[in-house]
């Protein structure tokens, strides 16, 4: 991510769209009939009351530009709220002096630094850190997790005000580039009760761009980077390499240290820029508008990480970057619906987020082993697969598991273990039990190689495709 936006001109040229230019005509042919209107609230409050025959049409190219603006921010994994641009966009056109109505709003935009970083804070559960637990009984505050290129960090309860404080502090400094924030205002979120996660859980600082004009506008890009983010660290895990930590190290993970945890989670922490000189960030604590069952989802990572065993692996590298690249793909192409059924880059980008959902399920504490086996198997299935074919499953994702593999260390290895997920995942199915030895550690881990193949060969994907991974996997 970088400071600025792109050229302006550049960004413009992309927005105006056939479809846009079309309804920017529209509009602009119609802006002296908005001098009498002070915002856009008021605008739609009189049409409402007295309908305004000019105008009408109007709410619906506004909504064509604002879209394909939010889009191209979108791509650049920048969320600017929709009531912020549609309140732009009536500016610049209640402006008769406006010429370029698009580069007006998106000047706005970079002079205030909308787009400037801000992050998250979002609680964990069962989540515990390898091998350190006992030194957490020290109040000194310790950064434990540190994923510089996914603009990500993680601490292990705190368990005590100064410890949360001192971690923001940092991650402010690291995420959001030391911008000042309302310390004030966070210290006082500590004296709820309802927010008690702040100390007693893990906590996740996240990197985020987003400027949101209202307190829901923007949760599907915050909680869809909560998801992408939390299933990075799913992946990191099972890649991890296996160094015996012996006794000591198991019983000091920190999730068996003066561990409190609640599952009472109901907000979120945002740390957002504001339109300002400074830029300082505003701290609101945010309501969760989603089910309790997604709640419960996003934060529960029953994993354990010893950062020894991933720090400086390449592996893991390459893991960072095909989740970035799969984030990035799907904002930029599937994050609109209306683009699923024609273009074959939203298809695929959209499956491998898919894929990544069902993979971060099969870490869901079961009491028995068939449902971590059942959700790998649909992992694998919808990774690698563009369609059902009826009798040649089993032998298209073998076949296929061998293409994203090749070159992986243990290739051959991991492809067997695929087959016998799948198989095992057919007598689950049919019998509800089964037989077959199956080492989930090493199913995982020959997903996440299998997902990395996909998305290093991403190179070869086209707009128009039937079978866009058979054509990204060489699979004629």
């Amino acid at each position: 991510m970088t400071k600025r936006l792109p050229s302006l001109i550049r960004l413009n040229k992309e927005i105006q769209t056939r479809r846009v230019t079309d309804s920017l005509r529209f509009l602009i042919q119609r802006r002296s009939e908005l001098t009498g209107f002070e915002d856009l609230e008021d605008l739609f409050l009189q049409m409402d009351a007295s309908p305004h025959p000019l105008l009408r049409g109007f709410e619906h190219h506004m909504v064509q530009v604002r879209r394909s603006i939010a889009r191209a921010f979108w791509a650049r994994n920048i969320a600017v709220g929709n009531t912020v641009l549609e309140e732009l966009l009536f500016q610049a056109l209640k402006n008769s002096a406006t010429a370029d109505v698009i580069g007006a709003v998106l000047k706005v935009i970079q002079k205030k630094g909308l787009h400037r970083p801000g992050m998250v804070l979002y609680p964990l559960h069962s989540f515990g850190v390898l091998g350190i637990g006992l030194l957490d009984s020290i109040p000194k505050p310790r950064i434990r997790l540190e994923v510089h290129d996914a603009g990500l960090l993680v601490a292990p309860q705190s368990n005590s005000q100064e410890g949360i404080l001192a971690f923001v502090d940092y991650a402010v400094k690291i995420l959001c580039h030391g911008r000042p924030c309302n310390r004030d205002y966070l210290e006082d979120l500590l004296r709820h009760p309802v927010l008690s996660w702040l100390t007693r859980n893990p906590i996740l600082a996240l990197k985020t761009r987003s400027f949101s004009g209202t307190y829901y506008e923007n949760q599907f890009f915050m909680l869809r980077k909560l998801r992408v983010a939390t299933s990075l660290l799913f992946m990191l895990a099972a890649v991890q390499q296996r160094k015996p930590l012996g006794r000591l190290g198991f019983q000091f993970s920190s999730a068996r240290v003066n561990n409190q945890e609640t599952l009472d989670i109901k907000h979120y922490i945002v740390l957002e820029t504001t339109p300002t000189k400074s830029g300082r960030l505003q701290v609101r604590r945010v309501p969760m508008n989603v089910a309790k069952a997604a709640l419960a989802e996003i934060s529960d990572l029953n994993i354990e990480l010893n950062p020894r065993a991933w720090r400086r692996n390449r592996i893991a590298e390459r893991v960072i970057r095909a989740a970035a690249k799969v984030e990035q793909g799907f904002l930029r192409f599937s994050l609109d619906d209306s683009r699923s059924l024609l273009d074959a880059r939203a298809r695929v980008f959209r499956k491998l987020l898919s894929s990544l959902w069902y993979f971060r399920r099969s870490f869901r504490p079961a009491s028995d082993v068939p449902d971590p086996i059942v959700n790998l198997a649909i992992a694998f299935e919808v990774l690698l697969t563009d369609n059902y074919q009826r009798g040649r499953m089993f032998d298209v994702i073998q076949r296929r598991a061998g293409k994203a593999l090749e070159g992986m260390p243990g290739h051959k290895r991991l492809q067997g273990v695929v087959g016998s997920v799948y198989r095992a995942r057919g007598e689950v199915v049919h019998t509800g039990a089964s037989n077959v030895d199956i080492d989930l550690s090493e199913a995982r881990r020959a997903f996440v190689m299998a997902f990395v193949g996909v998305t290093e060969r991403l190179f070869k994907l086209r707009k128009r495709s039937a079978s866009p991974l058979a054509t990204i996997l060489g699979d004629r």
